[in-house]
């Protein structure tokens, strides 16, 4: 369904262990509690409309923050990176440069590029991400194809030049 709001997932069997990877501890309540914006399920709309208050204190500020907060984002993208591939003949059909605004650590962009290899693009987001998208892109080995632009997307406006924007 298109519709997010009504769709379910059901876990299977492996799926803690996964998320664990992904986070990078043993514990998710741990993960919580060292990172008080993965708890951020249902204020999203909030986030991006600016009141980031009550969820925590944006933008992330140190390494590890940056880190935790785009770990915590990417384990959310497996949904994403399906719908994108599953759509890629018709969102990059004729696309040769595409830009993902607010990209992350470039998680679903290299899963993308790795996929559409005629592809090329850049993540556009804050300045302190950029040595996460270069080592995502690393180990997605499409380091020629995804780069990085610097930018704010909620103070500023977009680069120019895409076939495609996300």
């Amino acid at each position: 369904s298109d519709d997010l709001a009504s769709t379910e997932y059901t876990a299977v069997a492996g799926l803690a262990e996964a998320i664990e990877a992904v986070l990078g501890e043993t514990s998710i309540e741990r993960e919580r509690d060292r990172y008080p914006w993965r708890d951020m399920y249902g204020h999203i709309p909030d986030v991006l409309a600016g009141d980031l208050s009550s969820r925590f204190a944006w933008p992330p500020e140190t390494p590890d923050e940056i880190r935790g907060f785009e770990r915590a984002m990417a384990a959310g993208c497996p949904p994403i990176i399906e719908a994108f591939l599953g759509a890629q003949n018709r969102l990059f059909d004729e696309t040769r440069r595409w830009l993902d605004v607010g990209g992350g650590d470039g998680t679903v962009a290299a899963a993308v590029l790795r996929e559409r290899r005629t592809l090329s693009g850049d993540v556009f987001n804050l300045a302190a991400v950029e040595p996460l998208v270069a080592a995502r892109a690393r180990a997605a080995e499409v380091e020629q194809r995804l780069g990085f632009g610097v930018g704010d997307f909620l103070a500023g406006p977009l680069p120019h030049g895409y076939d495609v924007i996300s």
